[in-house]
């Protein structure tokens, strides 16, 4: 009975196959990977409690009249269009929650991203570290055969220098100090090590300011929104929150613009607009985000007062 052969094309494919290691990950880039996930999850169902919430507005608005027009179904429209908002409504807070969940877990998320950056930094200390201490018994080794050869001690010029500039009788004209290998490899690690214990008191950034640029031309305010997301390592205020305040900020600065019309004031009117929105505590600072002509006075957008620019 004759046996099936691999052919010669297929064979190393094989054998790479069950050959190959496994790719390793980087911790860094798998800890982003996660918060920029929760990131995305939260613009997606955003986005979907959005839709949700318009739709369920419109029936809601219109169900009246659609029962009046139903010609004798209005019955039957009328547990239709009970399903259709009781499903809208319940959609609406499964929205609101999954973004809640997101927010809470990409805030809880995002410290193991400065933990394995820290510990990426004291891995890379470990390194220089056993360098240093293979370069300081190598240099020991010649130190000492050189004072056997010589018969006297020898210390690094820099020591020496160093002394001279700490006497003022000898710290005369210009010298140059040069550092040995080892301590180069010393200050090194100093650094590195003090990089990594930074993340250990640092806390998820909930606060900010962001601004239209006034000496761009052309920047719509909508753009307030992905200056404020643009990065998921802080947490900026919700989305549909942040587009609520910009869509209020609009409507302000064209209620501006249209008195300005109004009273003929061109000059005025070509002034670019100025957006600045502050947050604290993931939530809008109504109190300190404002929209205004650029070099003119503000207008705080929650309540229409007028504040000084």
């Amino acid at each position: 009975m004759s046996t099936a052969q691999a052919s010669p094309e297929t064979e190393p494919k094989k054998r790479r196959a069950m050959t190959s290691e496994p790719t390793s990950v980087d911790p860094i880039q798998a800890a982003r990977a996660e918060v920029d996930r929760l990131f995305a999850i939260e613009r997606r169902w955003a986005a979907d409690r959005k839709t949700k919430a318009a739709e369920l507005a419109q029936i809601e608005r219109d169900r009246g009249e659609r029962i009046l027009e139903a010609n004798g179904d209005g019955e039957q429209l009328a547990l239709s269009l009970a399903t259709q908002v009781t499903a809208l409504r319940v959609m609406v807070e499964t929205c609101d929650a999954t973004i809640a969940a997101a927010r809470r877990q990409r805030a809880a998320a995002i410290p193991y991203v400065w933990r394995a950056e820290a510990a990426q930094l004291e891995r890379q200390a470990d390194e220089k570290a056993a360098e240093a201490a293979a370069h300081g018994k190598r240099t020991a080794e010649l130190l000492a055969e050189l004072k056997k050869h010589e018969g006297a001690d020898y210390v690094p010029a820099y020591l020496v220098d160093l002394e001279r500039l700490q006497n003022p009788q000898h710290a005369r004209g210009a010298f140059d100090i040069v550092l040995p290998k080892s301590q180069h490899l010393a200050d090194q690690i100093a650094v590195l090590r003090e990089k990594a214990a930074q993340p250990l008191g640092r806390s998820v950034v909930r606060g900010g300011m962001v601004r239209t640029d006034p000496n761009r031309v052309g920047q719509q305010p909508d753009e307030l929104l992905e200056l404020a997301i643009a990065d998921p390592m802080r947490l900026a205020p919700p989305i549909l929150e942040l587009e609520a305040w910009i869509e209020r900020a609009s409507a302000a600065d064209a209620k501006r613009r249209a008195l300005l019309v109004h009273h003929g004031a061109a000059i005025a009117l070509e002034a670019p607009t100025v957006y600045e929105l502050v947050w604290q505590n993931e939530r809008i600072s109504e109190g300190e985000s404002s929209v205004r002509p650029a070099h003119l006075d503000s207008e705080n957008v929650a309540t229409g007062e007028r504040m000084w620019g």
